[in-house]
């Protein structure tokens, strides 16, 4: 895919051969029950593709239900000009638990699964790859 250079932008040898990247680190929303420890979006637009790194701290508890399973719940909004075209999904860890998150077409991060209760405090980490 060919990229336009514009008036402004620093020639580099990366930029030249077209594999060049954005970092995205603005725009996102975090979600009531979570404190954002950082996170950043890296966007090719060469390759038409966008790498995402998430890491939150959840405020409150995330428990299990009887159904052996988390309620979906909502931990940050990626920037509407990041979010992937179709639902995505991709791993969450905090190191003693995992399981499955999603993006969706609107940009909200939900946690879907975990393998026992989340506990207050936890540092999640979400990374996602994703065509644009």
């Amino acid at each position: 895919m060919a990229v336009q250079i514009l008036a402004g932008m620093k020639l580099t040898p990366a930029r030249l051969n077209g594999s060049y990247y954005e970092d995205v680190t603005t725009g996102h929303t975090v979600a009531s029950g979570f404190s954002l420890i950082s996170w950043r979006a890296r966007v090719r637009p060469s390759s038409g593709t966008c790498s995402v790194w998430i890491y939150v701290t959840n405020t409150s508890a995330i428990n299990i239900l009887s159904g052996a399973n988390i309620t979906d719940t909502t931990c940050f909004t990626l920037p509407s000009s990041i979010v992937p075209p179709e639902f995505t999904s991709c791993g969450w860890g905090n190191g003693v638990n995992h399981g499955e998150a999603v993006i969706e077409t609107d940009g909200d991060v939900v946690l879907r699964s975990a393998t026992v209760s989340i506990a207050s405090g936890s540092n999640i980490r979400l990374f996602a790859h994703y065509s644009l």
